[in-house]
């Protein structure tokens, strides 16, 4: 749980922040999609990585990017999913038996999916 906990906060303040020159020079267009997507983040966001990486004469892919960022969304997608379930188990601001052993069982399953994802953005990054 502390690892899904973590995962979330990281991708909340991380969202302000977009490319620096290192990042730019190196990009793998299509991790940068994926990463994005995973986090939920409007296409537009390109925009910011394009701007960024202009300063440094470096022009994003975007159909590499959008590609990936197709993939992450999947990712988000069943993020969205589960937390809307475990709202809808809720009664009155108190979890039934039931809806906690659901809670566990998800929390445990999206710390295996944010741990797979980490790879597959690991070895995008590698490419």
């Amino acid at each position: 749980m502390r690892t899904v906990s973590s995962l979330l906060v990281g991708l909340l303040l991380s969202g302000c922040a977009t490319l620096d020159k290192d990042e730019c020079a190196a990009a793998d267009w299509y991790a940068i999609g994926l990463e994005d997507g995973a986090r939920g983040r409007a296409v537009e966001r390109l925009g910011d990585h394009r701007r960024a990486c202009a300063k440094h004469k470096v022009v994003p892919d975007p159909a590499r990017y959008v590609a990936g960022r197709n993939e992450g969304l999947k990712s988000f997608d069943e993020v969205e999913k589960d937390i809307g379930r475990s709202k809808a188990a809720l009664k009155d601001g108190i979890p039934n038996p039931r809806a906690r052993a659901y809670e566990v069982e998800r929390l445990e399953a999206l710390t295996r999916e944010s741990q797979q994802l980490e790879a597959r953005i690991q070895e995008a990054e590698r490419r």
